[in-house]
């Protein structure tokens, strides 16, 4: 999958580089003219900028339809985050972000899944329990399917801790974290965390 970076600045960034070392750069979202494709468009916007970022959000979903977009904020925002996964980025975080977060950020996305943090995580519960379109009943009886401690795993993800501090939680590597999460998520039928979250909390509430 093509990565395309779209920054005022006009380069990589170091970490960026390192994560996508063909990725193209461009200076803005209208430089954009050919067909990208199945392409990662990583958004690199600016604080005080919110409403240019979701207009273009909402513009590159519109020309390119099998594009997925990610946010990369240098003053990340709860409630901007929000405001862009409604608008449909399927990921957001921190522009600094080091290479190894960017590298799981863009690991999620590809395989179809969102990124967001444990408070852009709890925001998108109270806004988006609709996303998550199975019954209740149907919920609960593949719950009940999970071993002990895939349960563990799952509460705690859906609280929006990552793989590292489920890991230490629990006593258990990441490896075995992430082992249980895709064990979770085929059980489930689900994506990504996010799904995850809004099951458990319908579950929950």
């Amino acid at each position: 999958m093509r990565d395309i970076f779209i920054s005022a600045g006009g380069r990589l960034l170091a970490d960026w580089q390192q994560v996508c070392p063909e990725g193209a750069v461009f200076r803005e979202s209208a430089a954009l003219n050919a067909d990208v494709g199945q392409a990662l468009i990583w958004l690199h916007v600016n604080a005080d900028s919110t409403a240019s970022m979701l207009a273009d959000v909402t513009g590159l979903l519109g020309r390119f339809t099998q594009a997925r977009v990610l946010v990369l904020a240098n003053a990340p925002d709860t409630n901007e985050a929000v405001a862009a996964f409604q608008q449909g980025a399927a990921g957001y975080c921190h522009a600094y972000s080091s290479a190894d977060v960017l590298r799981e950020v863009r690991r999620v996305v590809q395989l179809g899944g969102v990124w967001l943090g444990p408070e852009v995580l709890q925001r998108l519960i109270t806004v988006g329990r609709t996303m998550v379109g199975s019954s209740q009943t149907k919920i609960n009886a593949t719950l009940d399917q999970l071993t002990p401690r895939e349960r563990e795993v799952a509460l705690k993800a859906a609280e929006g801790l990552s793989n590292k501090l489920i890991a230490r939680e629990l006593d258990i590597t990441e490896r075995t974290v992430k082992a249980h999460l895709t064990a979770i998520f085929e059980r489930l039928a689900i994506r990504d965390r996010l799904q995850l979250a809004l099951m458990l909390n319908d579950r929950q509430g």
